[in-house]
């Protein structure tokens, strides 16, 4: 939504002039975040940014393994009905 974009905007300037962070460490995890919230046209446009920061597709693919290794490994867990916030 348009009404929002200039306050999505302002905020992502604000936390993106005080990072330590690479842009392409940024655009990877972004890319994670994007797609553990299913959000494909951010999904593209982070793989995009990414790959204009140097990212490689080993990389991508690297960070995209990891996630899923995270994901399987606390379904994992809860399934097993441990407890993960302890």
């Amino acid at each position: 939504d348009e009404t929002y974009k200039p306050m999505r905007m302002d905020l992502a300037e604000s936390l993106l002039k005080q990072k330590s962070l690479t842009n392409l460490q940024a655009e990877l995890i972004f890319m994670v975040v994007s797609t553990m919230n299913s959000c494909h046209t951010c999904v593209r446009f982070h793989v995009l940014k990414a790959k204009s920061a140097g990212a490689t597709r080993e990389q991508i693919t690297e960070a995209l393994a990891v996630m899923n290794l995270l994901v399987v490994y606390t379904n994992y867990i809860k399934a097993l009905g441990v407890p993960i916030d302890v």
